[in-house]
């Protein structure tokens, strides 16, 4: 594994399901729909591009998709 695949999977592939938690709540205004995409848009890097101990980051950044989605969702519903 290069120097840049470990800097992507450790810091760019969370700032991205950051980014796209946030715009996809926004957009949809339904939490669940971006934990799921992440979900999915990660599975299949990883069936086309890693192997499946990647199947773990995986994990993380559907949890960290989800979590941005829920406190986005009481944001909205304490400020909206």
């Amino acid at each position: 594994m290069s120097g840049f695949e470990v800097v992507s999977i450790i810091f760019l592939f969370p700032l991205l399901a950051l980014i796209t938690s946030i715009i996809g709540y926004i957009y949809f205004k339904r939490w669940i729909v971006m934990p799921l995409v992440i979900f999915l848009i990660f599975l299949l890097y990883m069936f086309t591009n890693y192997n499946k101990t990647f199947f773990f980051w995986v994990i993380v950044y559907t949890v960290i998709s989800l979590i941005v989605s829920i406190i986005m969702k009481w944001l909205y519903k304490k400020h909206g």
